[in-house]
């Protein structure tokens, strides 16, 4: 049985999840292939990286907002959320020293997250900016076209691909995998 074999059969019972705070485990037990006990595997799993830097994270939507805030913080962030572009600059006014990266929606109301990214960014030029997004191409999303290229995030994503990704940008400056050409969408980079 393989991923999509799995996943299939997850997709048939239908799940609410009530309480961000209460967490649900699936044990699916597969049949060992005729080989599996003749070759012996090694499983080694591999912990996400942490952090302790203060993040601003700016989505207009409720629950992804909750979401990713509670992945952050589970991997060592301080996280300060923020619903709209306005809010998230005042914040910045605010509180803007200990901010070291802004993770944000590429498309909210008003504003969005390329406008907010260079707002920010003459505020605090150092600032290290982690666009998400669930469209593949900026132009189609409205997103606005720049000379500059920030790291970039295409949602969905995993919670450990999220872990990563924030490290690697806060690290160096940008997700040295993919990043996202405003003017031409997603680039690889190395």
């Amino acid at each position: 049985m393989d991923y999509a074999n799995v996943d299939n059969l997850v997709a048939t019972f239908p799940l609410r999840c009530i309480d961000l705070s209460e967490v649900t485990t699936f044990h699916i037990y597969l049949p060992a292939g005729p080989d599996a006990r003749s070759r012996k595997t090694e499983t080694r799993l591999i912990e996400p990286p942490h952090g302790e830097e203060t993040i601003l994270l700016v989505e207009d939507e409720e629950g992804m907002r909750s979401i990713v805030t509670l992945v952050l913080e589970r991997h060592g962030y301080t996280v300060i959320a923020a619903a709209s572009g306005r809010e998230a600059q005042e914040i910045l006014r605010t509180r803007g020293p200990e901010i070291a990266l802004v993770l944000t929606d590429l498309i909210m109301p008003e504003m969005n997250g390329c406008e907010l990214a260079e707002s920010l960014l003459k505020e605090k030029p150092e600032l290290k900016i982690l666009l998400m997004s669930g469209y593949s191409d900026a132009a189609a999303a409205g997103g606005r076209p720049s000379a500059e290229a920030w790291a970039f995030l295409p949602k969905p994503f995993t919670p450990g691909s999220l872990a990563c990704k924030v490290r690697a940008v806060l690290d160096q400056g940008r997700a040295p995998v993919e990043e996202f050409d405003l003017a031409g969408g997603a680039t690889n980079q190395g």
